[in-house]
């Protein structure tokens, strides 16, 4: 069990990073939408070029944040098939050695009794780690999907800041252009504004993204509860054994 377990605690650690790393991506630079600061001569004439300069660069950070997600949606499958990978072979290398005990057992019964006591400590033990496999397969069902729950909900929100962040940079454009068209001449007081209304966007932008509860916090929460469970488990099946083998030591004594 040592084995999964660390298996399980590499998996989350895995997951907080790559949240770390994909989120990262999108964080959109000030510099995406540099006008320049030297003068406004061409500033309208150019300002259509910048607008779509503006979109493309938002269109293609936002596609690299997809690509991200996709490639954390692979390594996260991954790490839990390797988790899964580990516990049927643990469950195999079990399975061998508790046949084996209970050949040897099965060898020192000599009466009736002990026989009997042999096979009804061998069902004891069989439906117990049933049970412990069983309940441990649905909490690490649950766990991953409350995993998944969580940052797909993330997703959601991160994807509808970007469009509400995408639809204020080109509002901020359409403004400037229409402004440009009425006021020529005032092409310095239009790069002023646009510039401000960037920024208030971009700050906008940032602010919805530090409010986010973050993935990590909630994953420990899950890992937690998720941690509890198997404990829970562990003891019920604990318990379980230890009545067996207290059942069986009444027809074999200390010896078993």
């Amino acid at each position: 069990m040592k084995t999964a377990f660390n298996l399980r605690q590499t998996a989350f650690g895995f997951v907080a990073a790559s949240m770390v790393a994909a989120l990262g991506v999108a964080s959109l630079p000030v510099s995406v939408y540099a006008l320049g600061s030297s003068g406004t001569n061409g500033f309208c004439s150019g300002l259509s070029a910048k607008a779509e300069a503006a979109n493309q660069k938002v269109t293609s950070l936002t596609d690299k944040v997809t690509q991200a997600w996709s490639q954390q949606d692979q390594k996260l499958t991954d790490s839990f098939a390797k988790v899964d990978a580990s516990v049927k072979d643990g469950r195999k290398k079990a399975d061998s050695q508790r046949q084996e005990d209970f050949d040897k057992l099965a060898a020192k019964a000599k009466t009736d009794a002990q026989k009997q006591a042999v096979t009804t400590y061998k069902t004891a033990i069989e439906a117990a780690v049933t049970t412990r496999r069983d309940s441990f397969d649905s909490i690490r069902q649950t766990y991953r999907q409350a995993l998944r729950d969580t940052i797909s909900d993330r997703r959601l929100k991160i994807s509808a800041q970007q469009i509400t962040y995408k639809a204020a940079v080109a509002d901020a454009f359409a403004t400037a252009e229409q402004s440009c068209q009425n006021s020529p001449k005032d092409a310095a007081s239009v790069r002023v504004t646009l510039l401000a209304s960037l920024k208030s966007a971009r700050e906008a932008y940032q602010a919805d993204r530090k409010s986010d509860n973050t993935v990590g916090a909630k994953q420990q929460e899950l890992a937690k509860a998720r941690n509890d469970a198997f404990k829970a488990a562990t003891d019920t099946f604990l318990a379980s054994t230890k009545a067996a083998r207290d059942a069986l030591r009444q027809s074999f004594g200390k010896e078993v």
